[in-house]
């Protein structure tokens, strides 16, 4: 269960960024709802290459509820067929 806000804006014909934000309760191992996430804020962002391959980059910092910030940064290739 959880509530989620995204806003994304087109730079281009090529490009987008953009921000999310999620909030709600993180599964536990048995696939019930488990501890409540403080939030999740997400900034991402693709450009496409050729009209088959981008470059994607995601950078998120999430709170989960009574654990330790996590902070991850991806970087992808996408292709679309």
């Amino acid at each position: 269960i959880g509530h989620r806000l995204q806003w994304s804006y087109a730079i281009g014909r090529r490009g987008s960024i953009g921000l999310s934000l999620a909030s709600g309760y993180e599964p536990d191992a048995n696939g019930g709802a488990g501890a409540e996430a403080r939030g999740n804020l997400t900034l991402f962002g693709r450009y496409w290459i050729t009209p088959a391959w981008a470059l994607s980059a995601e950078a998120v910092a999430h709170e989960p509820g009574g654990l330790q910030p996590r902070h991850l940064f991806r970087l992808g290739l996408r292709h679309r067929f």
